[in-house]
């Protein structure tokens, strides 16, 4: 069952927010295969190419950066997720021009365009890591071969809107999927699997600022009247976070409440 893309959803807002860069997604949940992903960048020559991986999609990223890399004028890559985080030495020195996204991704997605566009350097990227020193200019600019470099990332804490743009949940809907939401960053578990940083350490938003998206969420349901309105809302600190844990789970159901009787 798909679920409505969230983490590409909330980088196309922060995007979106610097009003210096267009964004398009796509996902390959919702029927998009690996050759359409090509075709599209042949096609559209995006500057920038932004890829989330999860685990079990390594050979799939190897053939899209295989692909990309090919290019006579290939777009600036920047690369995130769960497989990302777990070879991310692997991925750089297979791909030297490649760029891995290392914590929460709207400060370092809007840092990529200020790069791409001159007002940055590429140590002022945050949250990256990378191999080498860029120089040119433009879509051209390039990595020169080097040693692997990090930048420090933004804290959870330090997020003020982590709400994802819609353009993605009415096709999550005609693939028969399900719309999620978070009203909170991080994770309270420390899985030994998991590669992330962020392990048990975890932050929540403003119960009252979810009142705008799901009223935006509920006029994507309206046009589905045979889809059940539910919404899986996923709040870290709900669980294990001390004596507010019980007040802010009651604040976030009495904004579902009030959006559910309107």
């Amino acid at each position: 069952m798909p679920r409505f893309p969230l983490g590409i959803s909330d980088l196309a807002r922060a995007v979106r927010s610097t009003l210096i860069g267009q964004v398009r997604l796509m996902d390959m949940q919702l029927g998009v295969t690996l050759d359409d992903i090509v075709t599209t960048v042949l096609d559209d020559r995006p500057d920038i190419l932004g890829v989330s991986a999860t685990f079990g999609q390594h050979d799939l990223l190897v053939g899209l950066l295989d692909a990309v890399g090919e290019l006579s004028e290939p777009p600036l890559v920047l690369a995130g997720g769960s497989l990302t985080a777990r070879n991310e030495r692997l991925l750089l020195r297979r791909y030297p021009w490649l760029l891995i996204a290392r914590g929460a991704g709207e400060p370092t997605i809007a840092d990529v365009l200020a790069y791409w566009h001159g007002d940055l350097d590429l140590p002022q990227v945050r949250g990256i890591g990378y191999i080498g020193t860029a120089h040119g200019t433009g879509r051209m600019r390039a990595l020169a071969v080097g040693n692997y470099r990090k930048t420090a990332t933004m804290a959870n804490r330090a997020q003020t809107d982590i709400f994802p743009e819609l353009d993605l949940l009415a096709t999550t809907f005609d693939h028969r999927g399900v719309a999620q939401l978070e009203s909170s960053r991080g994770c309270t578990n420390y899985c030994s699997f998991c590669p992330r940083g962020h392990k048990g350490s975890w932050s929540g938003t403003d119960p009252g600022a979810l009142s705008w998206i799901i009223r935006a969420i509920a006029e994507v349901f309206d046009l589905y009247p045979e889809v059940s309105r539910t919404l899986y809302l996923v709040d870290e600190e709900f669980i294990d976070r001390g004596p507010d844990a019980v007040p802010r789970a009651l604040a976030v159901a009495d904004v579902l409440h009030a959006a559910c009787s309107g």
